[in-house]
């Protein structure tokens, strides 16, 4: 890393003062000691879980997609849960996004049961799972 000079500290200074005085509140600052922290770094991010596991998601991801392009919906709140999945947006998060746009239904139980029954429909969950139990098989 490169040593900084006086004029960038300086200038450094005068942005976290200006960014304090407007009320930024900045997620990768510990609010504790203040200090900066990067919470995860971007190339770590899947490390914990198995090579196996994150081609699966992609997988998942990639089928969602490709058949919500294929799908025509008769109900558009169940067109509008399915994009956001294809974008791979969380069962909760799609929840608050409806809420946020005053759609019904916005309970995550029911965003969770129209995703299953698509995921069933287009027959994604057995391909997927059926990946993952062939992959702990080679494994042993």
């Amino acid at each position: 890393m490169r040593k900084k000079t006086a004029e960038f500290k300086k200038l450094l200074r005068a942005w976290n003062e200006k960014l304090r005085e407007s009320g930024f509140n900045d997620c990768e600052r510990d609010l504790k000691s203040g200090r900066r922290i990067l919470w995860q770094n971007a190339s770590n991010s899947y490390r914990q879980e198995e090579q196996l596991r994150r081609e699966n998601k992609q997988r998942y991801f990639e089928l969602i997609g490709q058949k919500f392009h294929e799908e025509q919906f008769s109900n558009a709140i169940a067109e509008t849960i399915m994009a956001l999945r294809a974008e791979g947006k969380s069962i909760s998060e799609i929840a608050e996004s409806l809420r946020a746009w005053r759609l019904k239904p916005n309970y995550r139980q029911t965003v969770r049961w129209i995703i299953r029954y698509y995921e069933h429909k287009w027959n994604i969950r057995k391909q997927v799972t059926h990946l993952e139990k062939l992959g702990r098989k080679w494994k042993r």
